[in-house]
């Protein structure tokens, strides 16, 4: 490091040099815009990408919440028509189907077991086994996609057999 006096310049060999702290040589002030242009450069790409990540992800879990709400809604309307061969029950059965499909493509892991486990007697709201299979579904539809994991079964429970919201016969 040279020190600068009153009316004296440092001497300068050739062009000016920084010091890289790493190996102790110097570069250039084009190597150093050079450096800086590359770390800019790959700082965007890196952006871009993690940007991209980001919305891929925000899109999987809005086609999974969508999947998740239109099967749950489609199998809960299904399960209450009377007649399983008219046509509500029909359009209900079919609608549910196709968000299956699509849970079976986006779903988790463990929304699709419990979805399978549900399903596995018919998904008939008939006992407190089936009742307590669809709780258990709701619950790990909840848990993929809520930051907050609390286990709410008490609670869906009460939300959705409390008496009067629909016939309920326990075999």
């Amino acid at each position: 490091v040279k020190r600068l006096h009153k009316g004296r310049r440092p001497s300068v060999r050739g062009k000016a040099r920084v010091t890289n702290a790493l190996n102790g040589k110097g570069a250039s002030p084009m190597e150093s815009s050079l450096f800086g242009l590359l770390g800019v450069v790959v700082g965007a790409a890196l952006g871009t990408m993690f940007s991209r990540e980001s919305k891929r992800q925000e899109q999987l879990a809005a086609t999974r919440a969508e999947a998740y709400s239109d099967y749950l809604s489609n199998i809960v309307a299904w399960s209450l028509v009377a007649d399983k061969s008219s046509e509500d029950a029909k359009k209900a059965w079919d609608e549910a189907f196709k968000a299956k499909t699509r849970i079976a493509v986006y779903g988790s892991v463990p929304v699709i077991r419990a979805l399978v486990e549900f399903e596995r007697n018919g998904p008939i709201f008939q006992n407190a086994a089936i009742r307590d299979r669809y709780l258990q579904l709701c619950q790990r539809i909840r848990e993929d996609g809520a930051r907050d994991k609390t286990s709410l079964r008490e609670e869906f429970s009460a939300m959705f057999y409390a008496p009067g919201t629909h016939k309920q016969e326990d075999a």
